[in-house]
């Protein structure tokens, strides 16, 4: 008789964007005020004020971290399905770097330690 083929299902490493590492940019000045991020960059001066989400993000990425974490983070606090959090991770991701707040790299160790 052939041995049973195995049904346990290994977890997906982290591939794309969510493979890769996130930091606050250190020339971003920001606070939390009632629960939201108010974040001041100096290339283009206006306050951006963030939701309870997107705060949720910013505050992940206070030191490197793994994309694929602030994932884990959206899916288990807001509570929605995880389609829906990496959607909503990598819009929001890629509007931050591309406002110069957010720094990304392949590789965890090419990031500034951040703690701005």
């Amino acid at each position: 008789k052939p041995a049973k083929k195995s049904t346990s299902v290994k977890p997906k490493a982290p591939s794309g964007l969510f493979a890769r590492y996130a930091v606050n940019h250190p020339d971003v000045a920001w606070r939390i005020v009632d629960g939201e991020a108010a974040i001041v960059t100096p290339a283009d001066g206006p306050l951006h004020l963030l939701n309870e989400v997107g705060t949720a993000v910013w505050e992940g990425t206070q030191r490197p971290v793994r994309l694929e974490r602030l994932v884990d983070v959206v899916f288990k606090e807001f509570e929605v399905k995880r389609a829906v959090a990496e959607k909503d991770v990598a819009d929001f991701v890629r509007e931050l770097e591309e406002k110069k707040m957010l720094l990304l790299a392949d590789r965890k160790q090419d990031l500034p330690e951040g703690g701005a």
